[in-house]
């Protein structure tokens, strides 16, 4: 084989296409553990797919569709995962896999080291073959090294660590020692000319052991990593009773040696404490949002109840976030998780994508949702409903229009906003949101008025249009609570958005006549109004999120209530004023 010249493997916060990973299905490497650790890559996927594409490789058929469900509910972009179904013995790509190096034009190749499985285990031939698949799969090319001509040199890549600029961090209990040998026969000597060939090393630094009870036996990747080209980070363990103690002491001495003679910052970190983590630990489902009555099941115990499954029509529904705690042995290697609606769910149907897992990294999701989808709408109404009050005291002390329908907008909505939070209604749910969309219109009329008295007489088109608009909602209404059909309520929010786009115009130029403080903060307030609410609507039909609410409109709402609360005032200081 014609070796490439000069080839320099890069480090690891350099410029690369994509993330290689395996999904874990192979239960010894987690041992009575292997339940929650897909969500766990899941959650790796999720924070790596937000920055780069995500090349994931699956045992089989079963496992592929079991990750698809997972990245789902953790809500990974799956526009940017591609999956490949490799069969593998194990999910330690960095081990297993090629190592990824360039030549002097940049061009990216594979070098695929020979993998016997650590030097320990027999089941490998599985994994022996995943470098060829990655080749073939991102079309790059791909080069076995050879010891001599004779063998194919035996590494992995966790045992390498690099800086891209020609050092190299290994261990002698990984490479030297006479425990899992990689490459009998091989010499200190011969591996620093095996990195400066195959890896453009042009120092090899040596450290002493890696930590205790590592399955690898020395990969210096568990205690050691360069984060920039001269500063590397290094687990110390200062406890001198404990066994990584000496190991860390005597690795920390050897690098600030090496720093004599290349440029070499050393940081160090505290060495973890070992995971004393058990099956027994509590787990947790999480769900945003679940609607109508429901029942919970994972693998034949019920987890939960809510509800009344049986009873069409009866109007309660869960509408908060939902956090369902289980002990750990109710977990599989193949979970089944069952859910059941009532069948009437209507306009409430639909669930959330869940998560499930260990309790400590579920209830941080579940604390953050419960604010946003809870305590936030809490604060809205309240402020709506304030400031409702506000306008009353002022209507009540001048007979003034504007104090008298400002009153009457904020006061709806607050109970627009408040259907946010409720989880039971006096009428069936398709009444309920016959209601909602008739004070909506009333909403949108005590708007215009306010608009109409700080702007002055509108055209009389436009009025008219606004008022015709406004009385087919109360028909709506009839429609969505008799029928059920949602069809006519959706083409006149489609009229009144169009409608609001032409309103928001119009006093969007004429600020070029009068430019008030109040013209302009009520043309702000609508409009940005007017963009939450096409958000809103696009959202709810092609956005489906485990993290996010879609309501923006009930939220922008508040904004719209501080800058009626402040015209208001304007007005009733002016009116005052003008009667001293």
């Amino acid at each position: 084989m014609t070796l490439p010249p000069r080839l320099r493997m890069p480090g690891e916060w350099e410029p690369h296409r994509a993330t290689w990973i395996s999904w874990p299905h192979h239960e010894p490497d987690w041992p009575g553990k292997l339940g929650p650790i897909p969500w766990v890559y899941a959650e790796i996927a999720r924070a790596i797919a937000a920055h780069e594409p995500l090349e994931i490789l699956c045992h089989s058929e079963d496992v592929e569709n079991a990750a698809t469900i997972a990245l789902h509910a953790h809500g990974v972009r799956m526009d940017r995962i591609r999956m490949h179904h490799v069969p593998s013995d194990r999910v330690w790509l960095r081990d297993s896999a090629p190592t990824g190096v360039l030549d002097e034009g940049g061009r990216v190749l594979l070098l695929n080291w020979a993998f016997n499985g650590w030097a320990k285990y027999d089941n490998y031939a599985l994994d022996g073959q995943v470098g060829r698949e990655i080749a073939r799969r991102a079309g790059l090319r791909r080069i076995e090294p050879m010891r001599d001509g004779r063998a194919r040199v035996v590494l992995e890549g966790g045992g390498i660590e690099v800086n891209g600029r020609g050092v190299v961090l290994v261990t002698e209990e990984w490479l030297l020692s006479d425990v899992q040998v990689r490459n009998p026969g091989l010499t200190r000597h011969d591996y620093e000319r095996l990195f400066a060939e195959w890896l453009g090393a042009s120092q090899t630094v040596w450290l002493g052991e890696g930590c205790v009870g590592d399955d690898t036996h020395g990969h210096v990747d568990d205690i050691a990593r360069f984060v920039s080209p001269d500063t590397v980070v290094l687990a110390v363990e200062k406890d001198p009773a404990d066994e990584n103690h000496v190991r860390s002491i005597d690795n920390l001495r050897r690098l600030e040696l090496a720093a004599r003679s290349v440029p070499l910052r050393v940081v160090t970190l505290p060495f973890p404490r070992p995971n004393t983590n058990t099956t027994d630990e509590p787990h947790m489902l999480f769900i945003p949002r679940i609607a109508n009555a429901y029942s919970v099941e994972l693998n034949g115990t019920v987890l939960a109840t809510a509800g009344n499954l049986q009873v069409q029509g009866d109007a309660w529904s869960a509408k908060q976030p939902i956090t369902i705690s289980f002990p750990a042995e109710l977990l599989r290697d193949q979970n089944a998780l069952t859910i059941q609606l009532r069948g009437d769910a209507g306009r409430r149907a639909g669930i959330a994508p869940i998560m499930l897992g260990p309790a400590r990294l579920i209830e941080p999701h579940y604390t953050w949702a419960y604010a946003f989808r809870v305590l936030v709408p809490w604060v809205a109404v309240t402020f709506s409903a304030l400031v409702s009050a506000f306008c009353g005291l002022l209507w009540l002390q001048q007979r003034e229009k504007l104090y008298a329908w400002a009153c009457i907008g904020e006061a709806v909505w607050a109970l627009v906003v408040l259907d946010i939070t409720m989880e039971w209604t006096p009428l069936g749910w398709y009444a309920w949101s016959a209601l909602l969309f008739a004070l909506r219109a009333v909403w949108v009329w005590a708007l215009y008025i306010i608009i109409e008295q700080v702007f002055g007489t509108p055209p009389v088109r436009e009025r008219a249009a606004v008022q015709g608009l406004l009385w087919a909602a109360p028909f709506c209404s009839l429609v969505l609570a008799v029928t059920g059909s949602s069809l006519p309520a959706r083409l006149l929010r489609t009229l009144l958005a169009l409608l609001c786009a032409i309103i928001a115009l119009r006093l969007t130029f004429d600020l070029r006549k009068r430019a008030t403080t109040e013209r302009v903060l009520l043309a702000l307030g609508l409009s940005a109004l007017l963009i939450a609410g096409i958000h809103d609507a696009v959202a709810s039909q092609f956005v489906t999120s485990a993290y996010g609410e879609l309501a923006w409109a009930k939220y922008v709402g508040m904004l719209l209530g501080l800058t009626i609360m402040w015209v208001v005032s304007n007005r009733f200081r002016l009116a005052r004023a003008e009667a001293l």
